[in-house]
This record gives C-alpha cells, structure tokens and sequence, in this order.
C-alpha cells in the first residue's frame, strides 16, 4: 500500500462516483477501477459497494477513509514541518479541533486572517476527539484547540473561553415527512433512522446526543453509526435517515436539506477554545478569537 493508493481511494470515496474522481484526479476511470480494486484485494476486504447507479462505502470502507485522510493529512504537515523548519522561516500553531467546529464561519475566518497578516505562523490543524485534544493539550503536543463539549476541560492546567453554546438542528431530507414540520419535538424521532458518529469515536457530539435520546425518554427507529459528517450527509442523500448537528454545521448543509431546531431537554453544545500556559505566540491567537462574537453564551468563563 503506498500514497497514491490513499489518495485514489479518498478521491472515489468522497465523490461517490469514479468517473468525477477520475476526472479530479486527471486519469482515465478504467485505471483507477484497478487500483481500488487492487486496494481491496490487498486489505482483503470490499471498501466500496458498486452497481449500475451508485457507489457507496462499506462499513470497512467508512473506517478506511477516516484512517486514509488522516494519514494524508500526518504526512503533509510532517513534510512541510521538516521544510520549514530546515528554512528556519516559520513557525507552526499546532491546532486540535472537534471535526465540527470547522464549521463556525467567524472561527475559520479568523484563523485565516491571523495566518494571512502573519506569514511566519504555519497552521497545523489536527482532528480528534474532545477527551484526545485535552490530552494533547496537555502533553505539549499541541498548541491550542476548539473543542466541541457538553461542559469544559477539567484539569485546572486549560485555559478556556466558552465561545458559543449552539442548539442542535435536525437535517432532513426534502423528502422526508418531517421536512413539513417547524420545529422537531423529541417523540417525532421515533418514526426516523438517526445517522450519527458511531459510539466508539467517543466524540463528544455523540455523547451529547445519546444524552438528549435519554433526557427526553425518546428512541428513534434506528441509529446508523458513521465515521464523519460526509458519510452522513452522503446516506441522507440516498434517504436513509435524518441526522442531529449543532446549529452551524446544519446550516451549512441548509441549501440541500431541511435544517429544523430540536426541542427537548439537553439539546445545545458547546465549542470551547482552549490553551495551557506554553508559548507566547498560541497565546496571541487564543486572544485574537477572543474577540469574536459568536452566540449568546449559557455559562460563565474560566480563568
């Protein structure tokens, strides 16, 4: 298995199609076919399902895709880290975030300006878990997170702001009965398949939810684990269920799909920014979001 393998299978896995990922990828579909199909014949396992009018990913295939593009992701930063540092012209904030918190626009804006005004800070932006990224954090292994949670760090060695307390929204296919509704009350989830972040990423956001499911004493139908947001969004495209994210990512999605607010006890989380005491220059960023005015928070600071 080499690179290239992993950039073939990611380019088909998330367009879902091997002619658009061909043609991204600047070859012919029968070469790359071979190549997935080399790939899986190596793993010893199908990632992909295909028939005349779709693919889509098995459930190896979801887990692949996350380990592909994190290991894409590992060794572009180290390849450019050991560049810059032989130049001794940048210096890298290594950034830990909860996958959704990508999706706070003011957030993203920011930190693309601070990188813009200041070009000898490199960006280093890494993905986990919240529970992982205080770890990290407190191990030096990063400078700074976003961190999605339903309360803040612990350990009296983070400092934090409560940027935004976020409700949680329902994205719905145009298609599905609930499209009609308003708003969602908890007991409408007991006719729908919830699509969310499978128990064992420990990711916050699943955590939230599972504790909404039994605040508000519903089930819905069926629950079907994924590994990240595009598989969710990929499945909802195909009808297969409806999925529970906080405000911003919903409305990204809200062109395509129905964004509806969740009623209910337990239906907000909130995005933390997080530093320790190491390093002056994380800290500069950690002021400059700051100043961001995101949403009305539900709880007080930490200092």
């Amino acid at each position: 298995m080499d690179m290239k393998q992993l950039k073939y299978f990611i380019a088909v896995a998330e367009a879902l199609n091997f002619r658009r990922a061909a043609e991204h990828l600047c070859m012919t579909q029968p070469p790359l076919s071979q190549k997935i199909r080399q790939l899986e014949d190596e793993l010893g396992t199908p990632l992909l399902l295909r028939n005349t009018r779709q693919v889509s990913l098995t459930p190896a295939g979801e887990y692949f895709l996350h380990k592909a593009q994190h290991i894409i992701q590992q060794m572009h930063q180290v390849s450019q880290e050991v560049r810059d540092i032989g130049l001794q012209t940048v210096h890298p904030i290594r950034i830990g975030y909860s996958g959704t918190s990508t999706f706070v626009a003011p957030v993203m804006q920011s930190l693309k300006d601070y990188a813009s005004l200041n070009s000898n800070i490199r960006l280093n932006m890494t993905c986990t878990n919240a529970k992982d990224l205080q770890k990290q954090l407190l191990a030096g292994q990063l400078d700074l997170a976003l961190i999605r949670s339903s309360q803040p760090p612990v350990s009296p060695k983070i400092d934090y702001r409560h940027l935004s307390e976020e409700p949680f929204f329902l994205l719905i296919p145009p298609e599905n009965s609930l499209a009609q509704a308003s708003q969602i009350r908890p007991e409408q989830l007991s006719t729908q398949t919830l699509i969310t972040y499978r128990r064992s990423d420990n990711t916050a956001l699943r955590q939230q939810i599972d504790r909404y499911l039994i605040e508000n004493a519903c089930q819905p139908a069926d629950i079907l684990e994924v590994s990240d947001i595009a598989a969710m969004v990929n499945m909802m495209q195909f009808g297969m269920g409806v999925t529970m994210l906080p405000e911003s990512v919903a409305r990204a999605f809200s062109e395509q799909y129905i964004a509806r607010p969740v009623l209910g006890l337990e239906n907000t989380i909130g995005l933390y920014l997080c530093v320790t005491e190491q390093g002056t220059i994380a800290r500069h960023l950690f002021d400059t979001l700051l100043r961001l005015d995101l949403y009305p928070l539900n709880s007080n600071d930490h200092n």
